[in-house]
């Protein structure tokens, strides 16, 4: 499972709604903030390497440090996190 902390200024969630963008993650991936499901991708198999895009505004906590954590399951081989993860906020 791969770890970080997140903070995100409380003017980023003014009228915002808020994602992490994933480039791309093999195979299946289950994205949780503040140790709550944010979401999961796991069509796995043929989609490997698209990206895709979990919705977190309701899960973080405005200026503080938010844990986000991606578990990963890859069908066969190796597999993870393997293009960048951006902070996305998009107006409502």
């Amino acid at each position: 499972m791969l770890q970080g902390a997140l903070q995100v200024p409380k003017e980023a969630q003014l009228h915002k709604r808020l994602f992490l963008y994933f480039g791309a993650v093999d195979d299946h991936s289950w994205v949780y903030v503040n140790g709550k499901l944010a979401g999961s991708h796991a069509i796995g198999g043929l989609y490997w390497d698209q990206p895709f895009e979990i919705e977190i505004g309701e899960l973080v906590v405005p200026d503080e440090e938010n844990l986000v954590a991606v578990r990963v399951y890859d069908m066969a081989g190796m597999g993870g996190v393997f293009k960048p993860v951006w902070l996305v906020a998009r107006d409502e």
